[in-house]
């Protein structure tokens, strides 16, 4: 996994995913957290992707030109 930084100078984190943690029961606001390591970082990092955040995930994968992104989003 890599993560940019889009405004120069472009800083880049080279990762591996180390988990995936899905916050169902009892959570009024339901989340993904990607849990990473990053090189040169002791501690994991996480990314926390919310409703929205998925359901754009969702809608562009169901929506791309690449069959098995697609398929991946069914």
């Amino acid at each position: 996994m890599r993560v940019e930084i889009t405004k120069p100078p472009g800083i880049f984190v080279d990762g591996v995913l180390k988990s995936v943690i899905i916050s169902e029961q009892d959570d009024p606001s339901p989340n993904v957290v990607l849990e990473m390591t990053v090189k040169g970082v002791a501690e994991p990092v996480r990314v926390t992707l919310g409703e929205l955040d998925l359901s754009t995930i969702m809608r562009l994968a169901r929506g791309s030109t690449v069959e098995k992104i697609r398929d991946a989003g069914r």
